[in-house]
C-alpha cells in the first residue's frame, strides 16, 4: 500500500513539473515572440523612413501612420503602385493616392494587405468620407487581429480613434485609443504609447471627466521622461496646464506652463516655447495682470515671426489687442485687432475672423460710429454660425445687442438678446451669457417694460449671485434698483440703490459709482428728500467728471437740472443745462444733445421766452427725428403744439440761420 502510494505521489510530482515547464516555456516563448515583433517594427520604421517622410501630412492629420514592410516587398506590381501612392500623397492628392494603393491591395495578402487598407482608410479620413473610411479600417482590423499583427492592430485602432473624435463620438473613441496605447505598450514602443495616451487624454476630457485625464497626462509625462522626449513632456505640461486654468487653479497652470516652457527651451523647440510663453499670457490676462501679459505676448509673437507661424502670429495679435482694449489704449487695440483680422482671413481661420471682426467693431463703437460696426457684428454672427462657435455666437450677439441699444432700436435688441440667453443655457457653463441679462435688462427698460426686467433679473439673481462676482452683484442691484425708480417705487429704489453704492465704493468704480449716486439722488427727490437728492447727484457729478466719461456728465447735469427745476432756480437750470449741451456735443452724443435742448426749450417755455424755447424745440424735433426716437419726438412736437405761432420766432430762426 505504501508503494502504490509512493508511485502516485511520484507520478503526480512529474505531471505537475511538465505542466509548469510547459506554462513557463510558452509564457518565455510569448516574450521572445514579442520582442521579436518590437525589433521587427523598429527595424520596418528605420528603413520606412523615407516612406514616413512623404507621409507626413498624412501622420500630421490622422495622428499615426502603418507601412508595414511594404517598403521590402518582392511583388513588384505592389511595389510600383505603392510608390506612385507615396508620390501623390507627397503632394495631398489623396484620391490618387486611393486608386494606386487600391490597386496595390488587389495583389497584396497578410500584413501588406492591413497597411494597404490602412492607408486606404486613412485617405477616406482625410477626404471627410467618414463611413467608407470606417468600414476599410474595421476589416483592416479584423485582418490584423487574425494574423497577430499588433502593431497593424494598434494602429487600426489609433485611426478608428481619430475617425470617431472627429465626429465626437468621444466613448467608442475613448475605447479605441485605450485598446491601441495598451498594444504598443506590449510592444514596448513608448512613442506610439504616449501618441495614443495623448489622445486618450483629450476624449476623456471632453467626456467631462478632468480627474482622469488629468492622471493619464501625468502618467505619459512619466513615460516620456522615461525616453528622453522632452519635446513631448513641453507639450504634456502644457496640456496639463490647459486642465488646470479651465479648472480655474491659475496658480498650478501658470506652473505647469513654466515647467514646458523650460523643457521646450532645453530642447531648442522654438514653437513650443512660444505656445508656452502664449498660455502663460493668457493666465496673466484671465488674472488683470495687464503689463505681465503685454510683456509675455509679446516675447511670444516674435519667435511666432521667427519661425514664420502666422497661426501663432495672428492669435498672439488678437491677444495683444484685448489686452490694449482693457488698459483703455483703443487706437492700439484697433490696430492690433486689424493686422490679426488680416492674418486670419489669409489662413483661413473662421473663429478667430469672428473675434477679430467683434474686436474691430468694438472700437468703432468707442469712436461713436455705429453704423461701421454693426455690418461687422453680423458678418463676425455668421461666421460663428458657420463654425457652430456657440460661446462666441453668444458673445457676439450680446455686443450686437448692445449698439441696437446705442441706437434706441430696444425691439431689435431684445429680440437679438433673447437669442443669446437661449444659446447660453446650451453651453453648460455658469457665467455664459450674463452680460446679456443686463443687456437684455436696457432693452426692455427702453421700451418701458420694466415690470418685465423685474421678472428677468429675479429669474436670474441667484445663478448671478452664484458666481460670487462683487461687481455682477452690484450690476444686479442697480438694475434692480432702475427699474423701481422708473415705477415710481422710490421706497424700494433708494434701498436698492444704497446696497449698489456701498459694492461700488468697495470696487473703486467711479462711473458706475457715478451713475448710482445720480439714479439714487434721483429716487430720493422722488420720495420729497430735495436736498438729500440734490447732495447725491451733485455728489456722482463729481465721480463722472472725475473719471472722464462726457455723457453720463451731460446725463447727470441733466438730472441736476430737473431738481433745480422742481425747485425754481431758473438760472442753476440754464447753467447745467447749457453745459450738459456742451458736453453732449464735445462727446458726440446726438440723443443726449437733443434731452438737452428739449430741457432748454421747457425752461424757456417756463420763463415765457417763447420764440427761444420753439429755437430748442425745433432742434431737437430734427435730432430725434434723425435718430427715431418716437417718444421723444412725440414729447417735443406736443410741446411744440403748445406754443403759439410767432412771427417773432420765425424772423428768430431765419436771423440765426443767416448769421
Amino acid at each position: 500500500m505504501t508503494v502504490m502510494l509512493t508511485i502516485g505521489l511520484c507520478l503526480a510530482v512529474c505531471a505537475l513539473t511538465t505542466l509548469i515547464v510547459f506554462f513557463v516555456s510558452r509564457a518565455a516563448a510569448q516574450r521572445r515572440i514579442v520582442r521579436f515583433e518590437s525589433r521587427l517594427t523598429k527595424l520596418e520604421r528605420t528603413a520606412s523612413r523615407e516612406a514616413l517622410d512623404q507621409l507626413r501630412t498624412m501622420r500630421y492629420r490622422v495622428g499615426t501612420v502603418y507601412l508595414d514592410g511594404l517598403v521590402f516587398t518582392s511583388d513588384k506590381a505592389v511595389a510600383r503602385l505603392f510608390s506612385a501612392g507615396l508620390h501623390d500623397a507627397a503632394r495631398a492628392n489623396w484620391d490618387r493616392a486611393l486608386n494606386n494603393w487600391g490597386g496595390a491591395r488587389k495583389s497584396a495578402d497578410g500584413s501588406e494587405a492591413v497597411a494597404l487598407d490602412f492607408l486606404c482608410g486613412c485617405c477616406h479620413i482625410l477626404r471627410g468620407r467618414a463611413e467608407e473610411a470606417r468600414t476599410i479600417m474595421v476589416t483592416a482590423l479584423k485582418a490584423a487581429s487574425k494574423q497577430g499583427n499588433r502593431a497593424g492592430k494598434a494602429s487600426c485602432l489609433f485611426a478608428l480613434g481619430s475617425l470617431e473624435e472627429g465626429e465626437r463620438q468621444y466613448r467608442q473613441a475613448r475605447f479605441h485609443f485605450a485598446a491601441s496605447s495598451e498594444l504598443w505598450r506590449i510592444l514596448g514602443e513608448v512613442h506610439e504609447q504616449t501618441n495614443s495616451l495623448t489622445r486618450l487624454a483629450e476624449v476623456i476630457e471632453k467626456l467631462g471627466d478632468t480627474h482622469r485625464a488629468l492622471e493619464i497626462r501625468r502618467h505619459t509625462l512619466r513615460l516620456m521622461e522615461k525616453s528622453g522626449d522632452k519635446k513631448g513632456m513641453a507639450a504634456q505640461y502644457g496640456a496639463i496646464g490647459d486642465i488646470f486654468a479651465r479648472q480655474g487653479d491659475m496658480d498650478q497652470a501658470r506652473a505647469a506652463h513654466e515647467d514646458g516652457l523650460h523643457l521646450a527651451r532645453q530642447s531648442g523647440d522654438r514653437l513650443a516655447e512660444a505656445e508656452r510663453l502664449a498660455a502663460i499670457g493668457d493666465i496673466h490676462l484671465s488674472q488683470d495682470s495687464l503689463k505681465r501679459a503685454l510683456d509675455v505676448f509679446e516675447r511670444a509673437l516674435k519667435i511666432y515671426r521667427e519661425v514664420h507661424k502666422p497661426y501663432g502670429q495672428a492669435r498672439v495679435l488678437y491677444k495683444l489687442a484685448v489686452v490694449h482694449r482693457r488698459l483703455g489704449d483703443q487706437g492700439i487695440a484697433l490696430e492690433y485687432y486689424e493686422y490679426s483680422l488680416k492674418l486670419a482671413r489669409r489662413i483661413g481661420d473662421r473663429v478667430l475672423q469672428a473675434r477679430n471682426l467683434e474686436g474691430v467693431a468694438s472700437g468703432c463703437v468707442t469712436q461713436g460710429a455705429f453704423e461701421r460696426a454693426l455690418p461687422l457684428l453680423e458678418e463676425a454672427i455668421k461666421l460663428d454660425r458657420e463654425t457652430e462657435s456657440t460661446t462666441n455666437l453668444v458673445n457676439h450677439l450680446v455686443a450686437f445687442g448692445k449698439v441696437l441699444l446705442e441706437q434706441h432700436e430696444f425691439l431689435k435688441a431684445e429680440q437679438c438678446l433673447k437669442e443669446a440667453l437661449t444659446l447660453a443655457r446650451h453651453i453648460g457653463t455658469a457665467h455664459a451669457g450674463i452680460p446679456g441679462i443686463f443687456e437684455l435688462s436696457r432693452a426692455l427698460r427702453g421700451q418701458g417694460k420694466d415690470t418685465e426686467v423685474l421678472e428677468l433679473l429675479e429669474k436670474h439673481k441667484s445663478r448671478i449671485r452664484g458666481l460670487n462676482n462683487p461687481k455682477l452683484e452690484a450690476a444686479l442691484h442697480s438694475a434692480v434698483g432702475l427699474s423701481y425708480l422708473a415705477l415710481n417705487r422710490h421706497d424700494l429704489a433708494v434701498s436698492e440703490l444704497k446696497t449698489v453704492i456701498d459694492l461700488r465704493r468697495k470696487l473703486s468704480s467711479k462711473t458706475e459709482l457715478g451713475r448710482d449716486l445720480v439714479n439714487l439722488g434721483v429716487a430720493l427727490e422722488g420720495q420729497g428728500k430735495a436736498d438729500g437728492g440734490r447732495s447725491s447727484i451733485e455728489n456722482g457729478l463729481r465721480e463722472l467728471h472725475s473719471a472722464g466719461a462726457k455723457t453720463d456728465e451731460a446725463w447727470a447735469l441733466c438730472a441736476l437740472a430737473e431738481v433745480h427745476m422742481h425747485a425754481g432756480r431758473f438760472r442753476s437750470v440754464r447753467q447745467n443745462l447749457v453745459r450738459a449741451l456742451e458736453l453732449s456735443r464735445e462727446a458726440d452724443d446726438a440723443q443726449k444733445e437733443g434731452d438737452c435742448l428739449l430741457g432748454l426749450g421747457r425752461l424757456c417755455v417756463a420763463e415765457r421766452e417763447s420764440d427761444q424755447a420753439r429755437l430748442c424745440f425745433e432742434q431737437a424735433e430734427r435730432i430725434y427725428s434723425r435718430l427715431s426716437v418716437e417718444e421723444k419726438l412725440k414729447q417735443v412736437r406736443d410741446e411744440l403744439g403748445r406754443i403759439p405761432h410767432s412771427e417773432t420766432g420765425v424772423q428768430f430762426l431765419d436771423d440765426l440761420a443767416r448769421n
